[in-house]
C-alpha cells in the first residue's frame, strides 16, 4: 500500500494554489513526475521482494499495486494531495478485517473485492484494480478548470441582464 501511496504525496505542494491555474504543459510535467515516482518507488520494491518471495506473491503485489496508486489519487483529490494515504488506509483495513469469507476450508478463502490476498489469475480482483485505477487517473486529470467547464455544461449560468 505505502509504495502505490508515494507517489500521491509527492503531488503536495506549497504553491497548490497558483498551480491550479498552471497552464497544460505544467500539469503534464507534473503527470510525469507522477510516473518516474511510481516507477522509481516500485522497481526497487519488487527487486528486493523478488530475491524473498515466490512469484505467485510477487504476481498478487503487482496487481494490487495499481488499486493502491488509484486509491491514493482519488484520496488526494478529495481530502488534498497530502491526505492522499487516507482511503487507502481505511480500505486496507476494511480488507484486512473482512476480507475473509470462510477460512482455509472453502474453495476461496477470500471475499471477491479482496484484491491483496487472492490468486493472481482471479480477474474479479484484477477489474477491481483496474477500475480503481481508472478512477483515480480521472481525478487527477478532473483539474479546477475542468471541474468548472463541467459544471458550467451541467448547468449553465442564467443569461444577465
Amino acid at each position: 500500500m505505502g509504495i502505490g501511496v508515494l507517489p500521491a504525496l509527492g503531488l503536495h505542494s506549497q504553491l497548490a494554489d497558483l498551480e491550479s491555474v498552471a497552464t497544460k504543459q505544467f500539469h503534464r510535467a507534473q503527470f510525469l513526475c507522477f510516473v518516474a515516482t511510481a516507477f522509481l518507488c516500485a522497481a526497487p520494491y519488487f527487486l528486493i521482494s523478488a530475491l524473498t518471495l515466490t512469484p505467485n506473491v510477487l504476481l498478487i503485489m503487482a496487481r494490487s499495486l495499481p488499486g493502491w496508486i488509484g486509491l491514493a489519487l482519488l484520496s488526494g483529490r478529495i481530502f488534498g494531495w497530502r491526505l492522499s494515504w487516507v482511503a487507502p488506509a481505511v480500505v486496507a483495513c476494511a480488507v484486512t478485517y473482512w476480507g475473509a469469507s470462510g477460512g482455509a476450508e472453502t474453495e476461496t478463502p477470500y471475499v471477491w473485492w479482496e484484491f491483496t490476498a487472492r490468486s493472481p489469475g482471479d480477474m474479479p480482483s484484477l477489474f477491481l484494480v483496474l477500475g480503481l485505477l481508472t478512477l483515480g487517473a480521472f481525478s487527477l486529470w478532473l483539474t479546477p478548470w475542468r471541474q468548472k467547464r463541467m459544471r458550467e455544461a451541467i448547468l449553465p449560468m442564467p443569461a444577465s441582464r
